[in-house]
């Protein structure tokens, strides 16, 4: 029988090691964990401190989705993205396919002299 998720050694009394989580601490916290150190819960992976700017979800392993970048996903990309969807990079909001015409940035918000 093995240790409870989130700790490890034969009398199981050692939390897993800062970046680790789960059954005998063999899972790595998601690079996408926000804070220097992507630490997460050594149970199950949740991100101690959130996820960094353009993922989403307990464990931050998720981009946001099409249309939303940023912190939290909460910021919607411009609409005047060049093609059908609107297309942005999901952690800075600059458009995949560049610009509609008239308008001009990394984030297709300024209108073209």
């Amino acid at each position: 029988m093995g240790c409870d998720p989130g700790y490890k050694g034969s009398l199981c009394t050692k939390v897993c090691g800062t970046g680790y989580f789960g059954a005998q601490c063999a899972n790595l916290c998601s690079e996408h964990c926000a804070g220097l150190d992507n630490t997460c819960s050594n149970v199950n992976g949740t991100c101690n401190k959130g996820c960094d700017p353009g993922y989403k979800g307990l464990l931050c392993t998720q981009e946001c989705d099409i249309g939303l970048f940023g912190e939290g996903c909460a910021k919607r990309c411009s609409v005047h993205c060049a093609g059908s969807d609107n297309t942005c990079n999901n952690v800075n909001g600059t458009c995949n396919m560049g610009c509609d015409p008239g308008y001009k940035g990394s984030l297709c918000i300024q209108k073209c002299q």
